[in-house]
């Protein structure tokens, strides 16, 4: 039974434009397919998860000086990878706020954290909409509308 609908920041103008984790995996070029699948396998197991069963090692549920971010958590090409989100705006969701590589305490980009939690104000001030992600892998598996 699905928990929480997973939904992105959409894009600023709206349109065909990317949301901003189809940005940040465009920015991974030969590695986005198989991190887009990771996040989608996460994600999907996750959606159907109290919230209070989000837990390490797939998610951290507050970042430090940033409690009302998460991290989303794995590794692919022994790369550790981290998608930020936090649960809302609405009661039942939970809204992807963008990504980044981890290694030794550091982020890449640096201001990763900063700028979801820039977001996260937008959406949360109506500045920004979201949209729902898409978060199966394989259509085939799922149910008949595909989420």
């Amino acid at each position: 039974m699905i928990l929480f609908e997973i939904r992105v920041v959409a894009s600023l103008h709206g349109g065909d434009r990317k949301n901003v984790i189809e940005e940040w995996l465009d920015d991974l070029r030969e590695q986005k397919e198989v991190v887009a699948n990771e996040l989608r396998v996460r994600l999907s197991y996750l959606r159907e998860l109290p919230r209070d069963q989000w837990e390490i090692p797939f998610f951290r549920a507050s970042m430090q000086g940033f409690r009302e971010i998460g991290e989303l958590r794995f590794k692919c090409f022994g790369t550790q990878f981290r998608v930020f989100g936090f649960f809302g705006p609405n009661d039942g969701e939970f809204t992807l706020l963008g990504g980044a590589t981890h290694k030794m305490n550091r982020y890449n980009p640096a201001s990763a954290i900063e700028s979801a939690d820039k977001l996260r104000k937008q959406v949360l001030d109506g500045e920004r909409k979201t949209e729902k992600f898409t978060v199966i892998v394989a259509p085939e598996v799922a149910g008949q509308d595909g989420s």
